[in-house]
């Protein structure tokens, strides 16, 4: 029995064509769409988390290289390092939000042919791909702090971001103004847009050199 249609399914006679209630047509649309946006969310989920393994991989990349590079008191190297990867990561992940963004449905179709979850899959892989240019500075620009030993302020932003742009807007976004499922995902672009430009600023005012590593 569907959680929000209680109440609501009638018994027939076996045999006999099924009887048409209009409540339960209304009330049951609302649950399957509630059900397909839960369903696809979860998996949003699992797909925000493997988005951000090859920035990841440039971010541990960056931060080994730039470490090494200010420990031997050579910051134009470390500079020159960030650029590198900087470049390598946007690349990539470009082409991966081109992939998200243009063929969709052939991602989704090779996991499922419920079309209800391609659609709601597509939306999001549209959503996702914006944001891949964005994450990918802002992963490799954190990795190049964390070399350089500003972790501090990188938690920082991450709780802010979090707590303070994400979740409080999703919030009110979902629970407040009640609109779609893509509103809410697009938080997810919205915090990662600022936390690259707040680690840009951060990494522009050079105050990371003030810091221990590079003395």
């Amino acid at each position: 029995m569907c959680l929000f249609c209680h109440g609501s399914h009638k018994h027939s006679i076996p045999g006999s064509p099924p009887v048409h209630d209009p409540r339960q047509s209304r009330i049951e649309s609302p649950s399957r769409l509630v059900y397909f946006e839960k369903v696809q969310n979860s998996n949003a989920c699992r797909r925000e988390s493997e988005k951000i393994e090859p920035g990841a991989a440039f971010a541990f990349a960056t931060a080994t290289a730039v470490g090494q590079s200010l420990g031997a008191r050579n910051i134009d190297r470390a500079r020159m390092e960030n650029f590198e990867a900087n470049r390598l990561a946007v690349a990539v992940m470009a082409g991966m939000g081109v992939l998200f963004f243009f063929f969709p449905y052939l991602l989704l179709r090779a996991f499922t042919s419920d079309p209800e979850v391609i659609r709601l899959g597509s939306l999001f892989l549209k959503i996702v791909a914006v944001m891949q240019i964005p994450l990918a500075i802002t992963m490799v620009l954190s990795g190049f702090l964390k070399g350089a030993g500003d972790t501090r302020f990188l938690i920082l932003v991450t709780v802010a971001g979090m707590w303070v742009v994400r979740l409080p807007v999703a919030f009110v976004l979902a629970l407040g103004l009640q609109v779609g499922i893509a509103f809410v995902w697009g938080m997810m672009v919205a915090d990662w847009v600022v936390r690259m430009l707040v680690i840009l600023a951060r990494y522009r005012s050079e105050r990371w050199q003030e810091l221990g590593v590079v003395r």
